[in-house]
Parts: structure tokens; sequence; C-alpha cells
């Protein structure tokens, strides 16, 4: 037993040499590892280098052609592959769309400007969005870009040469009033000419003074949506259309202006109530200036005031306005049950696209007729 006590000694003598030198081993291979890594970290001139971002001016030396460049080969790539996809978009919708003749569109606005204001204070509280509201904003936004796309495609082609689609000035339906006289339509033309002509100056609109919806007169709205249409159907349906908005159009400036006064008294009762205002004896009805009344209905007021007559205009004014005319070329709209039907769903369809365009704040709607056992 006694002779075995030196041999376990040494034994555990030897074990704790083993791990010592183990351990410094191990410590100077670390020490190799970090002395490594801080060369690789330094550059010739000894200073550390830092990681480059997309803002980074220096070392792009990937360059396209259209003049952006890119710190890599991979992000001058990915540029390049976009590209690709543009323009295979803009094949796909090109036959769906026509220039502006390379200026704005008529929803540009161009407010006077009158100097920075001073928001100062605690920010608004932002409104909670639905998901539907978010995608539709995606949507919309989508569908922009698509158009933004299309319209540099349709720029380009148009300083090749301006006359690659026919212009509405030569769509417009003259004959159809040749036998009557120039006040059905000449005023719409010499609009659609004068977009033609300098779009820019005539695509500017002003808002009104709570900065709500847009002061632009009647005359104008309805060239502005004759060029939006044209965009999109043949150029048969756009002499129709065309047709109904100078009809519709001319009995604005016929019954506008007693449609406005009865509009005006009607919202008198509403405020003051009926009894009070029999008893004054009709002293204090809304009458419309004479002088005012000379005037063009559709030249003096805007998109809120269009749809006064709209009921009459379809059950019978435009009954009476088609007798004085030859329809037989006609299919959309005409004497027919069907084809006023068609003249009922253009003005909700023209309503939509003033409200959408802020023209105005009424937003009109069909219903499908009741069942007759209802």
């Amino acid at each position: 037993m006694e002779n075995q006590q030196p041999q376990v000694q040494q034994y555990l003598l030897n074990v704790m040499q083993q791990q010592q030198q183990q351990q410094h081993q191990d410590s100077s291979q670390l020490n190799q590892y970090f002395k490594l890594d801080n060369e690789l970290s330094n550059n010739q001139n000894g200073e550390k280098k830092t990681r480059r971002t997309k803002k980074d001016q220096n070392d792009r030396k990937y360059i396209c052609g259209c003049g952006k460049s890119y710190l890599s080969y991979p992000a001058l790539y990915t540029h390049l592959k976009q590209l690709e996809i543009k323009i295979n978009q803009i094949l796909n919708y090109f036959q769906k769309y026509r220039k502006h003749n390379g200026q704005p569109p008529e929803s540009t606005i161009l407010p006077s400007i009158t100097g920075k204001q001073n928001n100062r204070g605690r920010p608004p509280k932002k409104e909670e969005i639905s998901d539907l509201q978010k995608e539709e904003e995606e949507k919309s936004l989508e569908q922009s870009e698509q158009a933004d796309i299309l319209e540099d495609l349709l720029n380009f082609l148009d300083t090749i040469d301006k006359n690659y689609h026919q212009k509405l000035s030569d769509i417009f339906p003259t004959i159809f009033f040749d036998c009557k006289s120039e006040n059905e339509y000449k005023v719409l033309l010499d609009g659609i000419k004068n977009l033609e002509d300098d779009s820019l100056n005539y695509l500017v609109e002003q808002l009104d003074s709570k900065g709500d919806l847009k002061k632009t007169p009647m005359n104008k709205i309805f060239v502005l949506f004759i060029n939006y249409i044209a965009k999109g159907i043949s150029n048969l349906a756009l002499k129709e259309i065309i047709i109904f908005l100078c009809f519709y159009r001319k009995a604005l400036n016929q019954y506008g202006w007693n449609a406005l006064e009865q509009k005006l008294n009607s919202n008198l009762n509403e405020e003051f109530g009926e009894q009070q205002q029999q008893n004054t004896n009709n002293q204090n009805l809304i009458t419309i200036d004479p002088q005012l009344r000379e005037q063009e209905f559709c030249q003096v007021n805007n998109g809120d005031d269009c749809f006064l007559i709209c009921n009459d205009f379809i059950i019978e004014i435009l009954p009476s306005y088609l007798q004085e005319y030859s329809t037989e070329s006609l299919n959309i709209i005409g004497p027919s049950d069907e084809q006023l039907k068609n003249a009922v769903y253009i003005i909700q369809h023209f309503a939509n696209w003033l409200f959408n365009n802020r023209y105005t704040n009424t937003k009109l709607s069909i219903f499908p007729d009741k069942p007759e056992d209802e």
C-alpha cells in the first residue's frame, strides 16, 4: 500500500501537466485567431473598415446605361431585371391606354403657392386604417405606377410622331348636328380643341375656399370627361356619349337656373321650417339675379349643381330632344326604353367620375326595379 502512494501522486502530477499544456495550446491558438481577425479587419493603411451602405458614393463601379450606379454586380443585375419587368408591363398594357400629349392628365391640380404654413403643436392623431382600405390603397398605387410606366413610353413615342393617334376634335360627331345650330355642340368642341392645343394651361383647376371641391365650370368638366373616357372606348361609342353630353348640357342651360332656385328655397324651408316660411307670404324666397340668369348655366356653375335635373332629363327632356334628330344610327342612346335605361347608367358613371375627382359631394345610386308582387 505504501509503495502504491508515490505512483498515484506521480499519475496525478502527469495529468495536471497535460491539462496545463493543453490550456496553453488552446490559448495560443485563440490568440492567433484574434490576430488573424484583426489583420483581416484592417486595410493597408491600418484603418478599420466600415460597412458600406446604399447611399455610399464611393466605389460605385457598376453603372447602368440609364445613369444609375451600384456597389456590386448583384445590385446592378437586380436593377436590370426590374427594368425588364417594367418593359413587359408596358407591352402588355400598351393597347389599353392613350397618351396625354405629354401633358398632365385632367385630374392634375396646380394650386397657387402662398408660402409654407407654420404647422406647430401636437401632430394630429392618425386614424386607424382597415385592412380593406389598405388593400384598396395598394391597388390604387399599383394602377398609378402602371399608368406612369405607360405614360413614359407614350411620351417617348410622342417625340417621334405626335399624330400616331386620331385627335378628339376629328372624332367629334358634328355631322349629327348638321341641321341644328352650332350652339348645340360648339362650346364642347372648342374646349376639346383648346385642350389639344394647350393642355398644360387647360388642365389647371382651382379649389373652393374650403379646399374640398374644384371650382371648375361644367362646360370644362364635360370636356375633361370626354377626354377621360376616350382612352378606353371605341370611336363609335365615344361619339354617342358626346351627343348625350351635348343634350345634357343643353338641358342644364335651359332648365338649370329654375332648378337651382328651387333647390335654394327648399334648403331654406328645411332650415327655418315650412310654417315660418309660409307666414312671410313668400317675401323671403330666394330669387336668382336676372343678370346672372342671362349667362349660360354650365359656364357659371360647377359640378356640384350638375344633377339638379337628371330625373326630368331622362323621363321628359331627353326623349323630346331625340324627336328632333334622326336616331337610326344610334345604338347606345335613343328613344327606346332600353336606350333610355342606358342613359341612366351613363349619368351614374358620370356622377361617380365627378365624385371621385372632387367635382361634387353628391354620389348617385341606381336601385333595381321592385317586383310587381311587392
